[in-house]
C-alpha cells in the first residue's frame, strides 16, 4: 500500500514540475509573439540581366510554403521571401543555374503560434519568384503544405511538387510540364506545351481548359477529370479509365473508353477513380 502510495505522489510531483515547466515555455512563446521578439525578416534579392545572362535552371526547394512565379515587371529576375525562425532559405548562383533551399530549423518543447501569425501575416509563408519576360529557363519547384501557382510565363520545361495544396497553372508556354500534387486539386487554363504536359494528383479534381498540346496524361483519385482541348477530335488516340464514374465526350455520353486509333501521335490519357471523366474539344 505505502508503495502505491510513493509511486502515486512521485507521478503527481512529476505532473507538477510538467505543468510548471511547459506553462512557462509557452508564456514565453506568446510573449515573443505579442513583442515581436520571433523575428521574421524580410527577404528582397534582384538579379540583373548581366548576373542571369546564360541562365538556364532555376530551383526552388522549400517546406510549409506556397510558391508563387510571376512575370517580372522589369528585366531583372526578382524574388521576394520571408526567413523565419522555423526556416531559413538560402541561394546560390553558380554558371547557368540558380537555386533556392531551405533548412528547417527544429526547436524541442516548442508552442509557437504560427498558425495565427499565418492567419495575420501571410506572406510569412509565402515565397514569390518574378520572372522577366524574355527569360526562357528550365523551372524545377518543390514545397509543402503550400499551393503551388505559375502564371504569364515561357519556360523550357516545369517540373513542380507540392503537397496538401493545389496547383493553378495559367497563361504558360512550356516545351515539356509535369506537375504532381497530393490531397490538391489542379486546374490549368490557357497551358500550351509542344511535347507534352502530365499532372498528376490525389483527392482532388484535376481541371484544364484552353490546352494545346500533343501528349496529354492526367491521373487522379477520387475526383473528376475535366478537360478542354484547343484541337479535333478525330487527331487525337484518347484512352480514359476511372471506377465508380463515367465518360464524356465533347458534352454526350460515352459508352467507349478508346477513342480513335492508338497510332495516332497526339494522345490523351485520362484516369481516375469514384469520378467522372469529361473531354471537349474546341473543333468538333
Amino acid at each position: 500500500m505505502k508503495r502505491l502510495f510513493w509511486i502515486a505522489l512521485l507521478i503527481f510531483v512529476l505532473g507538477v514540475i510538467a505543468t510548471i515547466t511547459f506553462g512557462l515555455i509557452a508564456r514565453e512563446e506568446l510573449r515573443s509573439f505579442a513583442s515581436g521578439k520571433d523575428e521574421y525578416d524580410k527577404i528582397t534579392k534582384n538579379y540583373s540581366p548581366e548576373e542571369i545572362a546564360g541562365l538556364t535552371n532555376i530551383s526552388v526547394d522549400i517546406f510549409n510554403r506556397a510558391l508563387y512565379v510571376l512575370p517580372s515587371e522589369t528585366d531583372e529576375i526578382i524574388v521576394q521571401y520571408y526567413n523565419t525562425p522555423y526556416g531559413k532559405i538560402t541561394e546560390k548562383l553558380e554558371d547557368s543555374r540558380l537555386s533556392f533551399d531551405e533548412s528547417i530549423v527544429v526547436k524541442i518543447f516548442h508552442f509557437g503560434l504560427d498558425w495565427l501569425k499565418s492567419l495575420m501575416y501571410p506572406d510569412y509563408n509565402r515565397f514569390y519568384l518574378y520572372l522577366p519576360e524574355n527569360l526562357t529557363v528550365n523551372l524545377k519547384l518543390n514545397t509543402t503544405n503550400g499551393r503551388l501557382e505559375i502564371k504569364n510565363i515561357n519556360l523550357t520545361e516545369l517540373k513542380g511538387a507540392t503537397s496538401n495544396g493545389r496547383i493553378v497553372l495559367e497563361d504558360l508556354n512550356a516545351t515539356k510540364i509535369d506537375v504532381a500534387s497530393s490531397n490538391g486539386a489542379i486546374i490549368a487554363s490557357r497551358v500550351e506545351a509542344l511535347e507534352s504536359i502530365k499532372l498528376k494528383t490525389s483527392n482532388g479534381r484535376i481541371s484544364v481548359d484552353g490546352m494545346e498540346t500533343p501528349y496529354l496524361f492526367c491521373d487522379t483519385s477520387n475526383g473528376r477529370i475535366n478537360v478542354e482541348i484547343e484541337g479535333n477530335k478525330d487527331e487525337y488516340y484518347i484512352n480514359m479509365t476511372t471506377t465508380n464514374g463515367s465518360y464524356y465526350v465533347n458534352g454526350e455520353k460515352s459508352r467507349n473508353a478508346e477513342i480513335n486509333d492508338e497510332d495516332l501521335a497526339k494522345k490523351i490519357i485520362l484516369d481516375t477513380s469514384n469520378g467522372d471523366i469529361s473531354i471537349f474539344f474546341s473543333t468538333k
